[in-house]
Protein backbone atom coordinates (compact mmCIF):
# COMPACT_ATOMS: atom_id res chain seq x y z
CA UNK A 1 0.00 0.00 0.00
CA UNK A 2 1.27 3.29 -1.22
CA UNK A 3 2.36 5.89 1.44
CA UNK A 4 -1.00 8.10 2.61
CA UNK A 5 -0.53 11.69 3.10
CA UNK A 6 -3.28 14.12 3.87
CA UNK A 7 -3.27 17.20 2.13
CA UNK A 8 -2.39 17.94 -1.57
CA UNK A 9 -3.32 17.03 -4.68
CA UNK A 10 -5.34 13.64 -4.77
CA UNK A 11 -4.01 11.18 -6.46
CA UNK A 12 -5.48 7.54 -7.29
CA UNK A 13 -7.16 5.15 -4.76
CA UNK A 14 -8.34 8.70 -3.36
CA UNK A 15 -10.79 8.54 -0.11
CA UNK A 16 -11.63 11.70 0.36
CA UNK A 17 -14.41 14.00 2.14
CA UNK A 18 -14.00 16.64 0.22
CA UNK A 19 -15.60 20.54 0.95
CA UNK A 20 -19.33 20.26 0.78
CA UNK A 21 -20.51 22.88 -1.48
CA UNK A 22 -22.67 23.02 -5.16
CA UNK A 23 -19.98 21.13 -7.36
CA UNK A 24 -20.11 17.89 -5.45
CA UNK A 25 -23.65 16.56 -6.68
CA UNK A 26 -27.06 18.18 -7.86
CA UNK A 27 -29.77 19.22 -5.60
CA UNK A 28 -32.08 17.81 -7.56
CA UNK A 29 -34.15 17.04 -4.52
CA UNK A 30 -34.38 20.25 -3.03
CA UNK A 31 -34.72 22.24 -6.11
CA UNK A 32 -37.57 20.19 -6.58
CA UNK A 33 -39.01 21.31 -3.28
CA UNK A 34 -38.58 24.98 -3.70
CA UNK A 35 -40.16 25.18 -6.80
CA UNK A 36 -42.43 22.28 -6.99
CA UNK A 37 -43.76 23.81 -3.21
CA UNK A 38 -44.71 26.86 -4.85
CA UNK A 39 -46.17 25.82 -8.22
CA UNK A 40 -48.50 23.53 -6.21
CA UNK A 41 -49.48 26.48 -4.23
CA UNK A 42 -50.17 28.84 -7.43
CA UNK A 43 -52.37 25.75 -8.78
CA UNK A 44 -54.21 24.96 -5.51
CA UNK A 45 -55.81 28.85 -5.03
CA UNK A 46 -56.32 29.34 -8.57
CA UNK A 47 -58.09 25.93 -9.61
CA UNK A 48 -61.73 26.37 -9.61
CA UNK A 49 -61.72 29.96 -9.12
CA UNK A 50 -60.31 29.56 -5.52
CA UNK A 51 -58.32 32.55 -5.26
CA UNK A 52 -61.17 34.78 -3.59
CA UNK A 53 -61.13 34.56 0.10
CA UNK A 54 -64.25 36.95 0.31
CA UNK A 55 -68.02 36.21 -1.20
CA UNK A 56 -68.42 38.38 -4.29
CA UNK A 57 -70.37 41.66 -4.11
CA UNK A 58 -74.30 40.59 -5.31
CA UNK A 59 -73.98 37.41 -3.46
CA UNK A 60 -76.18 37.31 -0.40
CA UNK A 61 -72.98 36.46 1.58
CA UNK A 62 -71.20 39.54 -0.13
CA UNK A 63 -67.95 40.36 1.61
CA UNK A 64 -68.03 37.30 4.16
CA UNK A 65 -65.35 34.75 4.08
CA UNK A 66 -65.97 31.92 2.35
CA UNK A 67 -65.54 28.33 3.78
CA UNK A 68 -65.00 26.28 0.59
CA UNK A 69 -62.47 29.00 -0.14
CA UNK A 70 -60.41 29.01 2.78
CA UNK A 71 -60.17 25.27 2.59
CA UNK A 72 -58.53 25.19 -0.48
CA UNK A 73 -56.46 28.39 0.83
CA UNK A 74 -55.01 25.86 4.01
CA UNK A 75 -54.10 22.96 1.37
CA UNK A 76 -51.87 25.59 -0.40
CA UNK A 77 -50.36 26.57 2.20
CA UNK A 78 -48.95 23.13 3.18
CA UNK A 79 -46.90 23.59 0.57
CA UNK A 80 -45.26 26.73 0.92
CA UNK A 81 -43.33 25.21 4.26
CA UNK A 82 -41.71 22.58 1.91
CA UNK A 83 -40.87 25.20 -0.75
CA UNK A 84 -39.07 27.11 2.22
CA UNK A 85 -37.28 24.36 3.25
CA UNK A 86 -35.86 24.18 -0.31
CA UNK A 87 -34.76 27.02 -0.70
CA UNK A 88 -33.05 27.08 2.91
CA UNK A 89 -31.09 23.39 1.63
CA UNK A 90 -30.07 25.39 -1.73
CA UNK A 91 -29.23 28.49 0.16
CA UNK A 92 -26.83 25.83 2.60
CA UNK A 93 -24.91 24.81 -0.77
CA UNK A 94 -23.88 28.41 -1.20
CA UNK A 95 -23.65 30.18 2.34
CA UNK A 96 -22.59 28.84 5.90
CA UNK A 97 -25.97 28.17 7.43
CA UNK A 98 -26.23 27.36 11.31
CA UNK A 99 -26.26 23.47 11.80
CA UNK A 100 -29.82 21.87 11.20
CA UNK A 101 -31.30 24.79 10.02
CA UNK A 102 -32.65 23.06 7.32
CA UNK A 103 -33.88 20.02 9.52
CA UNK A 104 -35.64 22.62 11.83
CA UNK A 105 -37.21 24.55 8.81
CA UNK A 106 -38.49 20.83 7.64
CA UNK A 107 -40.13 20.38 10.84
CA UNK A 108 -41.76 23.97 11.03
CA UNK A 109 -43.10 22.47 7.61
CA UNK A 110 -44.61 19.52 9.43
CA UNK A 111 -45.92 21.39 11.84
CA UNK A 112 -47.79 23.80 9.67
CA UNK A 113 -49.20 20.90 7.76
CA UNK A 114 -50.27 19.49 11.16
CA UNK A 115 -51.88 22.48 12.44
CA UNK A 116 -53.73 22.94 9.20
CA UNK A 117 -55.01 19.53 9.09
CA UNK A 118 -55.85 19.54 12.91
CA UNK A 119 -58.09 22.81 12.35
CA UNK A 120 -59.48 21.93 8.81
CA UNK A 121 -63.24 22.43 8.14
CA UNK A 122 -65.18 19.38 9.07
CA UNK A 123 -68.67 18.08 8.00
CA UNK A 124 -68.90 15.12 10.22
CA UNK A 125 -67.30 12.84 12.95
CA UNK A 126 -66.23 10.79 9.87
CA UNK A 127 -64.17 13.81 8.13
CA UNK A 128 -63.10 15.27 11.42
CA UNK A 129 -61.11 11.12 12.57
CA UNK A 130 -59.75 10.80 9.20
CA UNK A 131 -57.91 14.62 9.42
CA UNK A 132 -57.29 13.95 13.10
CA UNK A 133 -55.23 10.42 12.36
CA UNK A 134 -53.61 12.20 9.34
CA UNK A 135 -52.72 15.16 11.54
CA UNK A 136 -51.11 12.82 13.26
CA UNK A 137 -48.43 11.39 11.16
CA UNK A 138 -48.00 15.02 10.21
CA UNK A 139 -46.88 15.92 14.03
CA UNK A 140 -44.56 12.54 13.91
CA UNK A 141 -42.90 14.21 11.06
CA UNK A 142 -42.10 17.75 12.50
CA UNK A 143 -40.78 15.62 15.96
CA UNK A 144 -38.27 13.33 14.11
CA UNK A 145 -37.23 16.30 11.87
CA UNK A 146 -36.60 18.56 15.28
CA UNK A 147 -34.79 15.44 16.49
CA UNK A 148 -32.94 15.16 13.78
CA UNK A 149 -31.70 18.48 13.62
CA UNK A 150 -30.24 18.48 17.20
CA UNK A 151 -28.72 14.35 17.13
CA UNK A 152 -28.17 14.33 12.98
CA UNK A 153 -26.05 11.40 13.22
CA UNK A 154 -29.13 9.35 15.13
CA UNK A 155 -30.20 6.51 11.68
CA UNK A 156 -33.88 6.25 13.84
CA UNK A 157 -34.57 9.55 13.98
CA UNK A 158 -33.67 9.71 10.00
CA UNK A 159 -35.36 6.18 9.72
CA UNK A 160 -38.33 7.97 12.12
CA UNK A 161 -39.15 11.07 9.61
CA UNK A 162 -38.85 8.64 6.33
CA UNK A 163 -41.43 6.42 8.08
CA UNK A 164 -43.70 9.66 8.92
CA UNK A 165 -43.44 10.81 5.01
CA UNK A 166 -44.76 7.22 4.18
CA UNK A 167 -47.83 7.02 6.30
CA UNK A 168 -48.56 10.30 5.18
CA UNK A 169 -48.78 8.78 1.65
CA UNK A 170 -50.85 5.94 2.19
CA UNK A 171 -53.00 7.55 4.70
CA UNK A 172 -53.62 10.35 1.57
CA UNK A 173 -54.48 7.32 -0.46
CA UNK A 174 -56.91 5.35 2.22
CA UNK A 175 -58.38 9.61 3.15
CA UNK A 176 -59.55 9.56 -0.67
CA UNK A 177 -60.79 5.85 -0.73
CA UNK A 178 -63.34 7.16 2.01
CA UNK A 179 -64.17 10.45 0.90
CA UNK A 180 -64.56 9.81 -2.12
CA UNK A 181 -65.15 6.09 -3.46
CA UNK A 182 -68.85 6.85 -2.53
CA UNK A 183 -68.26 3.00 -1.19
CA UNK A 184 -71.30 1.86 1.22
CA UNK A 185 -69.18 0.60 4.35
CA UNK A 186 -68.04 4.53 4.54
CA UNK A 187 -71.39 6.45 4.74
CA UNK A 188 -71.64 7.71 7.46
CA UNK A 189 -75.08 8.77 7.24
CA UNK A 190 -78.02 6.14 7.99
CA UNK A 191 -82.18 6.93 8.54
CA UNK A 192 -80.79 10.50 8.67
CA UNK A 193 -78.71 9.85 11.79
CA UNK A 194 -75.27 9.99 11.90
CA UNK A 195 -73.55 6.49 12.21
CA UNK A 196 -70.54 6.49 13.81
CA UNK A 197 -69.29 3.02 13.29
CA UNK A 198 -67.43 3.98 10.13
CA UNK A 199 -65.56 7.02 12.18
CA UNK A 200 -64.75 3.81 14.93
CA UNK A 201 -63.29 1.60 11.94
CA UNK A 202 -60.63 4.76 10.87
CA UNK A 203 -58.32 4.37 13.55
CA UNK A 204 -58.06 0.27 13.18
CA UNK A 205 -56.98 1.21 9.67
CA UNK A 206 -54.71 3.66 10.60
CA UNK A 207 -53.10 0.97 13.03
CA UNK A 208 -52.53 -1.29 10.42
CA UNK A 209 -50.96 1.43 8.14
CA UNK A 210 -48.28 1.56 10.83
CA UNK A 211 -47.32 -1.77 11.82
CA UNK A 212 -47.57 -2.59 7.60
CA UNK A 213 -45.20 0.33 7.16
CA UNK A 214 -42.96 -0.61 9.50
CA UNK A 215 -42.42 -4.26 8.91
CA UNK A 216 -41.95 -3.03 5.45
CA UNK A 217 -39.03 -0.64 6.71
CA UNK A 218 -37.22 -3.08 8.97
CA UNK A 219 -37.66 -6.28 5.84
CA UNK A 220 -35.88 -3.38 3.51
CA UNK A 221 -33.07 -2.97 6.12
CA UNK A 222 -32.20 -6.18 6.38
CA UNK A 223 -32.46 -7.18 3.09
CA UNK A 224 -30.41 -4.69 2.46
CA UNK A 225 -27.97 -5.13 4.88
CA UNK A 226 -28.09 -9.31 4.31
CA UNK A 227 -27.10 -8.14 0.31
CA UNK A 228 -24.10 -6.17 1.66
CA UNK A 229 -22.60 -8.85 3.38
CA UNK A 230 -22.89 -11.03 0.14
CA UNK A 231 -21.45 -8.47 -1.90
CA UNK A 232 -18.84 -7.41 0.75
CA UNK A 233 -17.86 -10.59 2.90
CA UNK A 234 -14.91 -9.02 4.30
CA UNK A 235 -16.59 -5.57 4.70
CA UNK A 236 -19.42 -6.41 6.63
CA UNK A 237 -19.45 -7.83 10.33
CA UNK A 238 -17.81 -11.41 9.86
CA UNK A 239 -15.35 -10.50 12.67
CA UNK A 240 -17.94 -9.03 15.09
CA UNK A 241 -18.61 -10.99 18.42
CA UNK A 242 -22.45 -9.94 17.88
CA UNK A 243 -25.15 -8.13 15.95
CA UNK A 244 -24.36 -4.69 15.09
CA UNK A 245 -26.61 -1.96 16.38
CA UNK A 246 -24.86 0.94 14.63
CA UNK A 247 -21.87 1.15 17.25
CA UNK A 248 -18.58 2.02 16.01
CA UNK A 249 -14.93 1.35 17.02
CA UNK A 250 -12.80 4.34 17.66
CA UNK A 251 -8.86 4.49 17.49
CA UNK A 252 -6.67 7.39 19.03
CA UNK A 253 -5.37 9.98 16.22
CA UNK A 254 -2.65 12.19 16.58
CA UNK A 255 -2.31 11.82 20.07
CA UNK A 256 0.70 12.31 22.30
CA UNK A 257 1.56 9.10 23.08
CA UNK A 258 2.71 8.83 18.68
CA UNK A 259 4.31 5.33 18.95
CA UNK A 260 1.51 3.78 15.91
CA UNK A 261 0.15 1.50 19.34
CA UNK A 262 -3.46 2.71 19.84
CA UNK A 263 -6.15 1.55 22.13
CA UNK A 264 -7.95 -0.91 20.01
CA UNK A 265 -5.01 -2.09 17.91
CA UNK A 266 -6.50 -0.09 14.92
CA UNK A 267 -4.73 1.66 12.66
CA UNK A 268 -5.25 5.44 12.58
CA UNK A 269 -6.02 7.68 9.64
CA UNK A 270 -4.38 11.35 9.27
CA UNK A 271 -6.60 14.28 8.30
CA UNK A 272 -6.13 17.64 6.66
CA UNK A 273 -8.45 20.01 6.84
CA UNK A 274 -9.54 22.37 4.06
CA UNK A 275 -11.58 26.14 4.53
CA UNK A 276 -14.92 25.31 3.23
CA UNK A 277 -17.97 22.96 4.27
CA UNK A 278 -21.51 24.13 6.09
CA UNK A 279 -19.65 24.63 9.23
CA UNK A 280 -16.45 26.12 8.23
CA UNK A 281 -13.45 23.36 7.44
CA UNK A 282 -13.90 20.02 6.14
CA UNK A 283 -11.88 16.88 6.61
CA UNK A 284 -9.57 15.46 4.26
CA UNK A 285 -7.85 11.75 3.12
CA UNK A 286 -6.21 11.44 0.60
CA UNK A 287 -3.54 8.83 -0.46
CA UNK A 288 0.01 10.16 -2.30
CA UNK A 289 3.39 9.50 -3.29
CA UNK A 290 6.24 8.78 -1.08
CA UNK A 291 7.58 12.41 -3.07
CA UNK A 292 4.80 15.01 -1.72
CA UNK A 293 5.95 14.03 1.93
CA UNK A 294 7.67 16.98 3.16
CA UNK A 295 10.36 17.39 6.53
CA UNK A 296 7.77 19.74 8.36
CA UNK A 297 5.02 16.80 8.14
CA UNK A 298 3.92 14.69 10.60
CA UNK A 299 4.48 11.17 9.72
CA UNK A 300 2.94 7.71 11.64
CA UNK A 301 4.31 4.55 10.27
CA UNK A 302 3.58 0.96 10.29
CA UNK A 303 4.33 -2.67 10.04
CA UNK A 304 2.75 -3.41 7.14
CA UNK A 305 4.40 -1.17 5.37
CA UNK A 306 2.30 2.46 4.97
CA UNK A 307 2.57 5.26 6.31
CA UNK A 308 0.06 8.40 7.36
CA UNK A 309 1.24 12.23 7.01
CA UNK A 310 -0.60 15.05 8.51
CA UNK A 311 0.91 18.37 7.13
CA UNK A 312 1.82 20.97 9.99
CA UNK A 313 -1.12 23.83 9.87
CA UNK A 314 -4.04 20.54 10.10
CA UNK A 315 -2.59 19.39 13.09
CA UNK A 316 -3.28 22.43 14.96
CA UNK A 317 -6.97 21.38 14.22
CA UNK A 318 -6.66 17.60 14.83
CA UNK A 319 -4.81 17.33 17.74
CA UNK A 320 -6.49 14.34 19.78
CA UNK A 321 -8.94 13.79 17.20
CA UNK A 322 -10.85 9.96 17.45
CA UNK A 323 -11.97 8.37 14.48
CA UNK A 324 -14.48 5.92 14.31
CA UNK A 325 -15.25 3.99 11.49
CA UNK A 326 -18.53 1.20 10.72
CA UNK A 327 -18.63 -0.53 8.47
CA UNK A 328 -22.59 -0.98 8.62
CA UNK A 329 -24.67 -0.38 5.42
CA UNK A 330 -26.77 2.18 6.63
CA UNK A 331 -25.20 5.04 8.28
CA UNK A 332 -21.64 3.49 8.20
CA UNK A 333 -18.86 5.33 7.15
CA UNK A 334 -15.73 7.41 9.08
CA UNK A 335 -17.12 9.28 12.18
CA UNK A 336 -15.08 11.98 13.41
CA UNK A 337 -14.54 13.07 17.37
CA UNK A 338 -12.82 16.19 17.64
CA UNK A 339 -12.14 17.70 20.63
CA UNK A 340 -10.70 20.74 19.08
CA UNK A 341 -14.46 21.63 16.99
CA UNK A 342 -16.87 23.98 18.44
CA UNK A 343 -19.47 22.48 16.14
CA UNK A 344 -20.26 20.36 13.25
CA UNK A 345 -22.34 19.37 10.43
CA UNK A 346 -25.15 16.85 9.89
CA UNK A 347 -22.96 15.24 7.40
CA UNK A 348 -20.36 14.80 9.72
CA UNK A 349 -17.15 15.81 7.32
CA UNK A 350 -17.61 19.39 8.64
CA UNK A 351 -16.71 21.34 11.12
CA UNK A 352 -15.67 24.73 12.93
CA UNK A 353 -13.38 25.92 15.70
Amino acid sequence: MGTGQVGGEKGAGEAAAAPAGPHGRYPVESALKAVGGFLLFILQITYGGYKGLHCEDGSPRAGRLVTQHLNSWAHASMNLGFSLSGLVELLGLHSRLPDGLNLVVLSGAFFIEAMLFSLHEKNGHLDQTIHWLLAQACWAGAIFAGLEAAWPESFLLTAGRVGSLLLQGTWFWQTARVLFDGLLQWDDNYNGHEDEAPAMFLPMIFVYHMLVLMAFMVAVYAALEGLHKRLVPNGGHANEPGPSHGGYETSRLLSEDDNGQHELGMKSVPLSTLSGGCSGMSYVMDFESQDKVTPDDHVMSYEDGFRLVVDPKSLLYLFGMRLGHSSALIGGGFQFHNPNATDSCGCGKSFGV
